[in-house]
């Protein structure tokens, strides 16, 4: 989720990035799936775990996967150290989109029609 700056046609980076933020993507992106059974919903919604995992605009992890603790944000410089509730529980929230996605597409129960 890297690069896509602001808006279409903005390069730039925005900053703060907030966990929140690519929950609500997650969240999206899973009720197109389940609605739809496009197969552009699960690549967007692999891309907001993904961000969580590093692939963002500063490549540094907002997930703790020892304690599942989600860090508060992301900044120009690196990731905001708190970790607090509302972080942890987007970051919780987009695993769990991202592991019934999966299963989903795995067991063929979305067919999108």
């Amino acid at each position: 989720m890297y690069g896509l700056g602001r808006g279409p046609g903005d390069a730039r980076r925005a900053f703060d990035q907030q966990p929140i933020e690519a929950a609500a993507l997650a969240e999206a992106a899973t009720r197109a799936f389940e609605a739809t059974g496009d197969d552009r919903w699960p690549m967007l919604l692999r891309a907001t775990w993904n961000w969580f995992e590093g692939a963002n605009d500063v490549r540094i992890a907002l997930f703790d996967p020892k304690t599942g603790a989600g860090y508060d944000g992301l900044t120009p410089t690196g990731r905001n150290n708190n970790r607090g509730a509302e972080s942890t529980l987007a970051a919780l929230a987009t695993l769990q989109c991202l592991q019934r996605v999966t299963v989903a597409v795995r067991s063929g129960a979305i067919d999108g029609d």
